[in-house]
């Protein structure tokens, strides 16, 4: 079968892969636009094995087809580890660092090389790049790429698409070298976000009781000063943004009705912004008839000040959380915005421990954070790897400083009001610099690792669940105890099942 639009995306890593939820978002409105659509998931394996590509391409694409797009938020320099698990230093970088974002889906010269031979073999179709990356396509490589569309693009992508098949008008920025840029809606500001479902259909190839994600709201109430995401400070009450109970009722029902789908990644960049939000999602949970398992990002310091939402969200069905602590330094965190101190944070984590024995506790630190130096991080970070820390699994991260996405932090906008001097390679400010607080975090995380504190953690509990673990299986293994050589069979078997069915619906339709 021809599709008009082709959409390519991926989220995975050494632990497994799970459905990213943008290009299905779009998928949807353009199908409800009348236009037909083919996403395709693994999109790093696809670009990194240049005849199944294409011999996929010749399959879907055709007169009818207008354009061919790049999801770029979750690509990832997934390595080919099959045959190398033998060697400790090589497993440790895998489990731990393998989830290392990039611009494009397979490296920058032969995404170039891929993307001519597209253009030779369909002159008329056009090449779309999207996603949060957009800002870090090096032009050179993707001189191919004809159009790049910034922000939200669930309007944006139907005005494309109109243009491309009807001739419609489209408000675009264009250079004499560069794509035809789209930004005039980037927070899709007219679209009906109350009562937006998000559809999959045969098309997409999901498996029964495979993980999927879902939104209930858009933006974040707080606005912490590192943090770039769109629609910062939102109101917590502003009700564009949130998605009506019997519109998240209607979409549990229908993934379940349809594909059995009860594990979901909640999307949401705060879940738990009021206790009113999160008894309505319950209401939706209990109207669906779902026995709802779910992956969330949490705000602690909300818990702290209202613990009542520690229980419920237990009872929504919540099996592993991302609290994203970013320091336990008392002076960072009020630099940052944070509201609580770290008495307040160990607290409430043991508290939610008590609470929530079965439940995966993640945390999450940014090193390199204002008024921190080596020896707060000291004072801190070798309890978070002690086995007196309540949490499950932890991550730390280096803080990272740029001016390259549309969307920009207070640090990113002014970083000397906050001491940081941007070099080519990173920060620095009178302390340190971002090279020597890469080599703390590596530092930190190995230890960790060879002591098995570094439990399975973040997504990568549902990218095991879709691998066929049990949370129970998860919760207590450790990355030093990962397979690797079980996991990459494992990997590849799914991944050739969906090649498999893909290519069988095709030559069906």
């Amino acid at each position: 079968m021809n599709y008009d639009v082709i959409l390519f995306t991926d989220l995975q890593s050494v632990c497994g892969h799970s459905k990213p939820l943008a290009a299905y978002r779009l998928a949807t409105e353009l199908r409800n636009s009348q236009f037909t659509v083919k996403v395709i998931d693994y999109a790093v394996r696809w670009f990194t094995d240049k005849n199944l590509l294409f011999e996929l391409l010749q399959t879907i694409v055709g007169p009818n087809t207008l354009f061919i797009g790049f999801s770029s938020t979750f690509f990832s320099s997934l390595p080919s580890y099959h045959g190398k698990y033998a060697n400790e230093e090589i497993k440790f970088k895998l489990a731990c660092f393998d989830n290392i974002l990039t611009n494009y889906p397979c490296p920058p010269q032969d995404f170039l090389d891929i993307t001519k031979k597209i253009k030779n073999d369909w002159p008329t179709v056009k090449l779309v790049y999207g996603g949060s990356r957009t800002n870090q396509i090096d032009l050179k490589v993707c001189e191919t790429i004809d159009f790049v569309v910034n922000g939200f693009a669930d309007y944006s992508i139907i005005a494309l698409a109109r243009h491309l098949k009807f001739g419609t008008g489209l408000s675009v920025k264009k250079s004499s070298h560069d794509p035809c840029v789209i930004d005039h809606d980037m927070l899709a500001a007219d679209l009906n976000f109350r009562n937006c479902v998000t559809s999959y259909q045969e098309t997409d190839h999901i498996r029964p009781g495979e993980v999927l994600s879902l939104e209930t709201s858009r933006g974040c109430m707080f606005k912490c000063k590192f943090c770039s995401y769109p629609l910062l400070g939102r109101k917590k009450n502003d009700l564009g943004y949130h998605k009506t109970t019997e519109t998240i009722a209607k979409e549990l029902e229908e993934n379940w009705k349809k594909y059995r789908v009860q594990n979901y990644i909640f999307t949401d960049d705060t879940l738990n912004e009021t206790t009113e939000k999160l008894q309505q999602i319950y209401q939706a949970i209990k109207t669906s008839g779902v026995d709802l398992r779910f992956s969330a990002f949490v705000r602690l310091d909300l818990l702290e000040r209202f613990p009542e939402q520690i229980p419920l969200l237990k009872k929504m069905g919540l099996r592993s959380v991302f609290f994203g602590l970013e320091s336990l330094n008392d002076e960072s965190l009020k630099v940052i915005g944070k509201g609580i101190k770290s008495e307040k944070i160990i607290k409430t984590l043991n508290l939610c421990r008590k609470e929530w024995p079965e439940i995966n506790i993640h945390t999450n630190y940014i090193i390199g954070l204002p008024k921190e130096t080596p020896d707060t991080l000291n004072n801190w970070i070798n309890w978070v790897i002690s086995d007196d820390n309540p949490a499950d699994s932890f991550r730390f991260n280096t803080l990272r400083i740029s001016r390259q996405s549309y969307w920009q932090s207070e640090f990113s906008i002014d970083p000397f009001k906050f001491g940081y001097v941007l070099k080519d390679n990173g920060w620095a400010n009178e302390i340190w610099d971002s090279t020597q607080v890469d080599k703390l975090v590596y530092e930190y995380t190995k230890k960790a690792y060879l002591s098995k504190r570094l439990k399975i953690g973040d997504l990568d509990v549902m990218n095991m669940v879709n691998l066929g673990y049990t949370f129970e299986n998860i919760k207590y293994l450790s990355y030093n105890d990962l397979n690797l050589n079980k996991l990459y069979l494992q990997n590849e078997k799914i991944f050739r099942d969906y090649v498999k069915s893909l290519f069988d619906f095709e030559k069906l339709h």
